[in-house]
């Protein structure tokens, strides 16, 4: 990075935080929300975390099986590379290669899948998510309120509206309990 590009961003960023320092010394308030437990928290939020991992565990024991058929291919090759000819052999390991490839790209594709419906569920949930926040905001007088990242260590308990807008994103979007949520209560 050119002196003078360096310049320019330290500038800039100490003219915002000259800014934010003093719009927040006026009594301006801010908040964060953890955007991973809000998904986590809510109930609709669980149950599509809850058919995305039935999903998961369904493909995992496809593949498992696909897994120990070739495996037991490769087996049956050990076992019989004595008394197999040679076409019987390179046909055998063909069929084996060919597994292989198969359990390859439907693991691929069932990772895209999976990438593909968390992607879906946040999607459903983040534009609602994102008004909840913004109503909050203006009902409680915030001025700003951030995205809380795992990079962030530490944020006050006090500052953190997670819960709040879990709170409030479950009366306005309730599941009904048949969508598949279960109680943990005996």
């Amino acid at each position: 990075m050119s002196k003078k590009a360096r310049f320019s961003c330290v500038m800039t960023l100490g003219l915002w935080v000259a800014c934010t320092a003093v719009g927040f010394s006026q009594g301006a308030k801010m908040g964060f929300v953890d955007s991973l437990a809000v998904l986590q928290g809510t109930q609709e939020g669980k149950v599509g975390i809850g058919e995305i991992d039935k999903f998961i565990e369904a493909k995992k024991k496809e593949l498992q099986t696909f897994q120990l058929k070739v495996d037991g291919l490769k087996s049956k090759l050990t076992e019989q590379a004595r008394v197999l000819s040679s076409d019987a052999a390179t046909q055998m390991q063909g069929e084996i290669t060919q597994g292989e490839t198969t359990l390859r790209r439907n693991t691929e594709d069932s990772q895209a899948e999976v990438g593909k419906r968390r992607d879906a569920l946040l999607g459903k949930m983040s534009s609602k998510i994102q008004l909840i926040i913004k109503d909050y905001a203006e009902k409680n007088n915030y001025s700003v309120i951030f995205l809380r990242e795992q990079n962030q260590p530490y944020v006050a308990p006090d500052l953190d509206i997670t819960q709040e807008i879990v709170r409030i994103y479950n009366e306005q979007n309730p599941v009904a309990a048949a969508a598949g949520t279960t109680s943990s209560t005996p």
